[in-house]
């Protein structure tokens, strides 16, 4: 079940001071420069190949199976316990949407604003453009910052479930690049299937390692799975981009598959796991901005622009 999916949900809204970032979107910028500063306000260790000290930077941004040593699942890789998505940047503003899961990781929003405060105080990117963090609100619009003082406190949510009986046609459109890999090989085009079972697996381990739901089980593991799946109507373009890592000084590859699609007959049970994956991102590099999408009632097929394509 995912009706006790707890998560904490940010929108960051941010001015810049120039017009350089006008038409794109920054979550690799912000991605990138976020881990050098949430070292330095939140690490508290002195050797950083010691993971015995327990460590809120560790915790948020070196996430190791080691985290829950109580947990005897083997895994190599823990997802992240937070996801990033900036939108588009118009008229020197943007919003970056930040996703902290888990009740305890909640309280670990003020790293965030405090090295974004830091980044804008400094300037992004290889020109330094500065910006201005105006406010942080939640999905209520609810202001949660403003300026530089914490208004409230309070801003945990939990994932419910709208039920419906009948099977509907809902469009996915992708807004980031989605990469996702099948039999060890990352795929170029949308493919249903290694999407939704990627999505299961998420939202299941998530739940393991962040809410302590040791026990969940979700239908990743069960026979019905196969018939959960529906059926696909679309075309998608491969995104190849590529960024620069600081920190290991070479080109890190970023891309995925984007386009719109049309799923047809969704099941009523296979519908809130794809909603909640609206929230939580799919894939590889959700930290990165990767895997964002949006759920509509519509029917009529379109495709993304390659006019766009750069921009990701």
């Amino acid at each position: 079940m995912i009706s006790d999916f707890y998560y904490s949900r940010f929108f960051i809204h941010l001015t810049f001071e120039s017009d350089a970032f006008n038409g794109f979107y920054c979550h690799n910028f912000f991605r990138g420069v976020l881990g050098v500063y949430l070292k330095r306000f939140a690490c508290i260790c002195k050797d950083p190949n010691d993971h015995s000290v327990d460590c809120n930077y560790m915790r948020i941004f070196e996430t190791k199976p080691n985290i829950r040593p109580d947990i005897k699942m083997k895994i190599k890789d823990v997802p992240k316990p937070y996801t990033l998505y900036s939108a588009q940047v118009v008229e020197r503003s943007t919003v970056i949407e930040l996703v902290l899961f888990g009740a305890d990781y909640q309280n670990y929003v003020h790293f965030f604003i405090h090295s974004l405060y830091e980044i804008g105080r400094v300037g992004l990117g290889a020109k330094k453009i500065r910006f201005k963090l105006e406010k942080v609100i939640n999905k209520d619009e609810n202001i949660l910052v403003e300026a530089s003082h914490l208004l409230r406190r309070e801003y945990g949510e939990v994932f419910k479930i709208v039920t419906k009986k009948r099977p509907i046609d809902m469009r996915i459109n992708f807004l980031t690049p989605c990469w996702l890999t099948s039999k060890g090989k990352q795929l170029k085009e949308f493919d249903i299937t290694p999407f939704y079972l990627n999505l299961l697996r998420r939202i299941h381990l998530l739940q393991v390692w962040y809410m302590g739901h040791d026990n969940i089980v979700v239908p990743i593991f069960t026979d019905e799975v196969k018939t959960l799946i529906p059926s696909v109507i679309g075309l998608s373009d491969f995104v190849d981009r590529t960024r620069k890592s600081s920190r290991q000084k070479r080109e890190m590859p970023t891309g995925g598959f984007v386009g719109s699609f049309l799923l047809k007959k969704v099941s009523p049970i296979a519908k809130p796991y794809l909603e909640l994956g609206t929230i939580i991102q799919v894939g590889k590099k959700t930290t990165f901005g990767n895997g964002k999408y949006q759920l509509e009632n519509r029917s009529e097929e379109r495709r993304v622009g390659k006019e766009c394509r750069s921009r990701w």
